[in-house]
């Protein structure tokens, strides 16, 4: 019973969320459009929108958040921050967030490489597996001819002693 309250509840959470972005979203595409102003900021912003949304379809659709979508959700923002503070930025705070930056840029191609490391692993699991079962019917084979091959000696013994006993 618990288990399934905790799950309406996530599931109401993300539907607030991703609701949320998409109304946030519609409302600086809504201001862009009156104001005839889409600067920069404004365009970082609705990505990480389109981000937050993504992460949101990405879970309810298989229930798990991949490691590198909030790590490019704070790419952009930092990205937008950078931009957003443009040239009156102390040169130390830029290279702080710059190297922040590549920092999460490195952190986000190490797990897209664990993600593909664990797929190698899971398909030589799987070649291991079918190699079993090939490996489980050869014997299964093998043993139905060896079966054969027993009944075939053990008729031709009963011969052989039926032809003993006859003479």
């Amino acid at each position: 019973m618990t288990k399934m309250i905790f799950e309406w509840g996530e599931k109401s959470i993300l539907l607030v969320i991703g609701a949320g972005a998409f109304a946030a979203a519609l409302i600086e595409i809504y201001t862009a459009i009156i104001d005839y102003d889409l600067q920069i900021e404004k365009l970082f912003t609705l990505f990480i929108y389109a981000e937050i949304i993504g992460m949101v379809g990405a879970y309810t659709s298989s229930s798990r958040i991949p490691v590198t979508l909030p790590i490019i959700i704070a790419i952009t923002a930092l990205c937008r921050l950078i931009v957003m503070h443009g040239k009156d930025m102390d040169a130390m705070v830029l290279m702080g967030e710059s190297g922040s930056v590549l920092l999460l840029a490195g952190a986000a191609y190490i797990m897209s490489l664990k993600g593909k490391l664990s797929l190698e692993k899971r398909k030589l699991h799987y070649a291991k597996k079918i190699r079993l079962k090939v490996a489980q019917a050869t014997h299964s084979i093998q043993f139905k001819k060896l079966g054969v091959k027993l009944s075939m000696y053990t008729e031709m013994m009963k011969q052989k002693c039926f032809m003993v006993v006859k003479s």
